[in-house]
């Protein structure tokens, strides 16, 4: 699946694609609970307020500058190549 494949989704098809990926990391700020998956050759972070399940927001980006905040957790033997 292509990143502009999975913006021509729904919202809610977009979450379970997101939950049937790979989980790499998790993180925290302040205010909110990110984690971040990996799905074919982009990635999706999901963010939620602390304590809260419900999604608050779901990011989604190609560039890999962007996993600068995560580069401490990520398990590099769970990416797909």
């Amino acid at each position: 699946m292509t990143l502009y494949q999975f913006k021509m989704l729904d919202e809610m098809k977009q979450i379970e694609v997101v939950w049937d990926s790979i989980l790499l990391a998790k993180r925290s700020d302040d205010q909110y609970d990110y984690e971040l998956y990996q799905i074919d050759s982009f990635y999706a972070e999901v963010r939620y307020r602390i304590n809260e399940r419900p999604v608050n927001g779901l990011k989604t980006f190609a560039n890999p500058d962007l996993l600068i905040p995560y580069l401490n957790q990520i398990d590099i033997s769970k990416l797909k190549s």
